[in-house]
């Protein structure tokens, strides 16, 4: 009864009266606002095989955690989910990509990109095709081959091959075993999906001396197709093993001032703890030197640095 009458005698004012009703029966603390969704875009797909691919898109969570996952259709209907990952909280475009296996060849598929955030809210990208390629090729095995040893040394050898992509991406690696055990295992390279012999050479370091080592290298495609070669072996100098110097190199001094400077260098220990300290002055006498510092025994580049 009250707000009716509070309606009446309002009404019968002015334009202010009014507002103030409309204030009064829709309080601003009161409006809420909806959630906005996270926005998904899916672009082209890429690295098509006959039994992969990756699929690529951009997702704005919006300002809120977003969660993104892909799905594949064939025909209509949805033949695969992908692993949700997370694409943040932020509030610009995110590039996402996921790559697919175990495809049909010769197949078209296509995939939407959706993306879900901590209030529940879904996004739904548009939708993309792909068609796998044909199984009138069908994918091999990388073609793979041992070459020898070369610049061998009583605690290092270059070790080298070939390794032939027959037209799909693949990576390789070398394992460098001992007495029938791997030992050793080298870094990953990509050697493209070319169809020739592509010459592969790595430098392994910290061998023993007057010792027969054998090595494969392994290659693997993105159609998870694995090829090892033959073996090859190689034999390190004996003797009394030589430790090789360290290697120092200076790059320059930084944060100068009017009284004061960063000096700053690279060391490689080459396998034997190594100190390390910097000589200085107005000319090549180097009449000042630093403190002496420990870096380890590795084989890397250990950035060195005084104040």
């Amino acid at each position: 009864m009250l707000i009716i009458t509070l309606m009446k005698e309002l009404l019968n004012k002015t334009a202010v009266g009014v507002a103030l009703l409309i204030g009064l029966l829709f309080p601003v603390n009161s409006v809420v606002f909806a959630a906005e969704a996270p926005e998904a875009t899916a672009t082209n797909a890429s690295s098509i095989t006959q039994t992969s691919a990756t699929l690529n898109g951009v997702v704005n969570p919006n300002g809120v955690s977003t969660d993104y996952w892909m799905e594949i259709s064939l025909g209509g209907s949805v033949v695969r989910i992908t692993t949700r990952y997370g694409a943040g909280n932020g509030s610009s475009n995110v590039s996402v990509s996921q790559t697919i296996t175990n495809l049909t060849p010769g197949t078209t598929y296509s995939y939407v990109i959706k993306a879900k955030n901590a209030n529940d809210v879904v996004g739904v990208s548009n939708s993309r095709t792909f068609t796998t390629s044909s199984s009138s090729n069908p994918v091999s095995a990388p073609s793979v081959a041992a070459t020898g040893a070369s610049s061998v040394t009583q605690t290092s050898a270059v070790l080298s091959g070939t390794v032939n992509p027959n037209g799909v991406s693949t990576d390789y690696w070398m394992e460098i075993s001992l007495g029938g055990s791997v030992v050793r295992t080298t870094t990953r390279y990509n050697v493209g999906s070319g169809s020739s012999n592509v010459p592969v050479s790595q430098t392994v370091t910290g061998l023993s001396s007057s010792t027969t080592y054998s090595y494969v290298i392994k290659a693997k495609n993105t159609a998870d197709l694995t090829s090892t070669s033959n073996s090859g072996s190689f034999t390190t100098q004996g003797g009394v093993q030589t430790p090789d110097m360290p290697d120092a190199t200076a790059t320059g001094a930084s944060s100068v001032g009017q009284n004061s400077a960063t000096l700053n260098g690279v060391v490689i220990p080459n396998g034997l703890s190594t100190e390390v300290w910097f000589e200085y002055g107005t000319n090549n006498n180097f009449q000042y030197l630093t403190s002496r510092n420990s870096i380890g025994s590795g084989y890397n580049s250990v950035s060195a640095n005084r104040y």
